[in-house]
Order: structure tokens, then C-alpha cells, then sequence
């Protein structure tokens, strides 16, 4: 048995019948009677890898949604009338998606730092509370990000074909490059909530295996 580091969330290795290693909090071990899942330090990894990687494409994605709705303009002049120029900013759901998304890129972009970082120095494990912390975070951005992009695609589908029963009329037809990079910045939301919520499901995972019933299954 090798001992990592000190204090009450320290990390014990044990080497396992099949000759793999296995992470677990020392409270956790077999004969201490807590309970808890023993992972192999290779899934360990594994798991952490994708959970940096799931983090930094939501980050990434989520800030070129904000970039490209907020650089996203288009001028139109109706008849040598007027001018108009339409912006992000006209659509109080995009406005919603640019600031959500910048604040799920901020929230992922440390996030992920943070994985890497105790990745890299080998203390992949946290204590309850803070996998509690983590989970409902996670859960927050999470269900926030796929509001705000559920309302940008009802906004969207709107300015595409019109609700005449309203009196709204179609309007894609009249910004069509504004338009295009709209669905874009719209697609590349879609991609940031199906990592942050594969990054969920991960964070549920971690939180939940700290109360594994019996004195540690290994999986």
C-alpha cells in the first residue's frame, strides 16, 4: 500500500487482486467500514481526461457563441427610406444566450484548470462537499445553458417562418448573412450543452460513488 500526500482527503493506493491500482480516500478503504466505489487508476485517468477535454470544447464552444453573435451585424437600407442595422442585441433571447454562454465559458474554462491541475499532481479525488459543490454547479450551468438555447431556437424558428396569428412576420429573408452567422453561433450552443451535460453526468458520477454501499466495489 502507497500513501499520497497527507491530512483528511488524502488518496490511497492499493494494489488489487488483478495486479491493477485502485484510488480510494482513506476512510474508504476495505476494513475501514465507510463505503465508497474503488476505481482503477487507469479509468481514473480516463474518466479525468475526458472531464478536462468535455470542459474545455464547452468553454470553447460557449465563447464563439458570444463572439460571433456579439461581431454578428448586418445593414440593410429599405428603399433609400431608412437604415436599419440589425444586431444581436434586437432579440432579447440572444442577448440571454451570449451572456449565459459567456458565463458557461467562464465557469468551464476554471473548472477545467482545476481537473487538470489535480490530475496532473495525482489527487483526482475531492471530498464530499466539494463534489457536492461541483455536481450542483454543474447542474446549474447545465439546465441555465439549455434554456437560454432552447429560447434562441424558438426565436429563431420564429424569425425563419413567421406567426402570422401574432402578426410577426418573417425576417430571415431580409438578413440573410446575419441570419447564417446567427444559426451558426445557434450550433455551436447546441454542442456546448451536450458536453456540459456529458460533464454533469460525469460530475453526478463522482459525487455518487463516494456513498457506494459496502466497504468498496471495485469498477
Amino acid at each position: 500500500m502507497e500513501r499520497e500526500g497527507c491530512g483528511s482527503d488524502d488518496i490511497i493506493s492499493l494494489a488489487s487482486d488483478g495486479g491493477d491500482t485502485v484510488v480510494v480516500p482513506p476512510r474508504w478503504r476495505p476494513g475501514s467500514g465507510g463505503a465508497g466505489l474503488r476505481v482503477p487508476a487507469r479509468t481514473e485517468r480516463r474518466l479525468r481526461a475526458a472531464e478536462v477535454a468535455l470542459r474545455f470544447a464547452a468553454c470553447g464552444f460557449a465563447l464563439a457563441v458570444a463572439v460571433l453573435l456579439k461581431v454578428n451585424k448586418e445593414t440593410r437600407d429599405f428603399f433609400g427610406l431608412f437604415v436599419k442595422v440589425a444586431r444581436y442585441t434586437d432579440m432579447p433571447s440572444l442577448v440571454l444566450l451570449v451572456n449565459t454562454n459567456l458565463i458557461a465559458a467562464s465557469y468551464n474554462f476554471l473548472q477545467g484548470g482545476s481537473c487538470l491541475v489535480s490530475t496532473v499532481r495525482g489527487r483526482p479525488l475531492v471530498s464530499k462537499p466539494m463534489a457536492c459543490a461541483i455536481f450542483f454547479c454543474d447542474q446549474v450551468i447545465a439546465y441555465v445553458a439549455l434554456s437560454a438555447l432552447a429560447g434562441a431556437l424558438v426565436a429563431a424558428m420564429i424569425s425563419k417562418l413567421g406567426q402570422a396569428q401574432f402578426g410577426w412576420m418573417k425576417t430571415v429573408h431580409l438578413y440573410k448573412r446575419f441570419s447564417m452567422h446567427a444559426a451558426v453561433a445557434i450550433n455551436c450552443a447546441l454542442v456546448a450543452v451536450v458536453a456540459m451535460v456529458v460533464v454533469s453526468a460525469l460530475s453526478t458520477f463522482n459525487l455518487f460513488r463516494l456513498y457506494g454501499a459496502g466497504e468498496g466495489r471495485k469498477i
